[in-house]
């Protein structure tokens, strides 16, 4: 067996029968472990079997640790995949909320509007509209009262988070509040 750059791990040495191993280490009782300390190992019919076994054995673990080695760079590439994945969704998470945050400026804007559009009209209603028909009343020219409108007790949550605040002009949607309960005699927020 070989390792990259040449190296051998280990020299297999095929003496053909038992009878010649055998009368060499009766010659040399250190022939073995002098053999291994070289890393070759004397086979013979019987024992070649054995070591090729072993060799197999050897092959089948180097193999599984390949194949595990395969698999856990599989698993980190998938990961990286779903980290690359997951940076792509969240900066596209970001720019919509990016989005959603200026929609929300402008729909603050326009509440903002309607609020001192619906004041005014309150205002008219009660400072012009409802004088001449008190009068009408008054003169016993209707036969029923007018519907008296109701106040509108609702308001807009201001923005509160900094990140939706950053561009937010100064008579943002945060005054609304305030500018709303003012206008209908309320305390100020």
């Amino acid at each position: 067996m070989n390792l990259p750059g040449g190296k051998h791990v280990v020299v297999v040495c095929f003496v053909p029968g038992e009878a010649f191993l055998a009368a060499a280490c009766e010659a040399d009782p250190m022939l073995l472990e002098h053999a291994m300390s070289r890393r070759v190992v004397l086979a013979t019919p019987t024992t070649l079997l054995a070591l090729l076994a072993l060799l197999a054995l050897l092959a089948l673990l180097a193999l599984l640790a390949l194949l595990r080695t395969v698999a856990l760079t599989w698993q980190q590439d998938a990961v990286a995949g779903n980290a690359r994945e997951l940076f792509e969704v969240g900066r596209e998470l970001y720019e919509r909320l990016g989005t959603l945050g200026g929609h929300t400026a402008s729909l603050g804007r326009t509440l903002h509007r309607a609020v001192e559009d619906y004041n005014r009209f309150v205002g008219t209603l009660e400072r012009r509209v409802l004088v001449s028909a008190r009068r009408i009343r008054d003169l016993d020219l209707a036969d029923e009262d007018l519907a008296t409108p109701q106040p509108l007790e609702e308001s807009v949550s201001p923005l509160t988070a900094p990140e939706l605040l950053e561009d937010v002009p100064e008579e943002g949607v945060v005054r609304i509040r305030r500018e709303s309960r003012a206008a209908n005699g309320g305390p100020l927020g």
